[in-house]
């Protein structure tokens, strides 16, 4: 009986011993494939670009106070397939060369649309400020743009130059009075000896400020264009990601824009 349990103490070790080393060494089944590539490609494609088709560089260099000088920036899908959404940018620049919010521009001139004798202030309707900051703008256009299309209407169509730039002219003369030979006057002559030009500007209180001289103030106002895919964005989506593509594409030292 004790050899019994000796044998059956010993038995229920090694069967111990081996439930052990069988643990040690049991894996989960497992298996690795070889690598399965698919490959996806595609010949589509945007292009897009500015187009402005009524702007002169002769009228604009020598402008007038007053003057409505025509400038129709727009943007035209040449993809030959897709349909995209398109967002332009504009900032302002004044005298200085320095970017200037849209109401600072104001004194320089006003962004006008509609037809002579019909404009009104600021940008068309049809293209919805998206975007701004500090200086500038983004006004995206509020429909898609098919392929070899040009929005239509444009951003603006012209810019009207504030009437309160001023040019004043001061002419000196020399005046001679001539006498007979009893000293009476006889003859008086004014002779022109100087003329000068100066330019003058109103200010954001409303007074005029002289200018450069010799010239009336250069200013400008810069369109630069975005556009995306249409195909599977709705218009909310385009807002924000035309956003996204101005603040991925910012100049040195500008701020980023902000959504509206």
């Amino acid at each position: 009986m004790k050899a019994n349990k000796k044998f059956f103490g010993t038995a229920l070790a090694l069967a111990l011993a081996c439930g052990v080393g069988i643990g040690a060494t049991l894996a989960y089944l497992n298996h690795v494939t070889e690598d399965k590539v698919n490959t996806f490609t595609s010949s589509k494609d945007i292009q897009t670009e500015i187009t402005e088709t009524e702007f002169h560089d002769d009228i604009a260099s020598n402008y007038y106070p007053g003057q409505v000088i025509t400038k129709n920036p727009g943007m035209v899908n040449n993809s030959d397939t897709e349909s995209i959404w398109v967002a332009v940018k504009l900032d302002y620049v004044d005298n200085d060369k320095k970017k200037v919010s849209a109401a600072e521009f104001e004194k320089y001139a006003s962004i006008v649309y509609g037809s002579e004798g019909n404009y009104q202030n600021g940008v068309n309707p049809a293209w919805i400020k998206i975007a701004s900051n500090n200086t500038s703008d983004v006004y995206m256009f509020s429909q898609q743009v098919a392929p070899h299309t040009t929005t239509n209407p444009t951003v603006f169509d012209a810019l009207k130059v504030n009437t309160g730039i001023k040019e004043v002219i001061k002419t000196e003369y020399e005046t001679t009075t001539i006498y007979d030979k009893d000293k009476n006057p006889i003859d008086v002559k004014n002779e022109e000896v100087n003329t000068s030009v100066d330019y003058y500007i109103a200010n954001e209180q409303g007074d005029l400020v002289k200018t450069d001289v010799f010239t009336l103030p250069k200013f400008e106002v810069v369109v630069k264009g975005f556009a995306m895919q249409a195909t599977g964005v709705d218009e909310a989506t385009a807002k924000t990601e035309l956003v996204n593509l101005v603040n991925a594409h910012l100049a040195d030292g500008e701020n980023s824009y902000t959504a509206k």
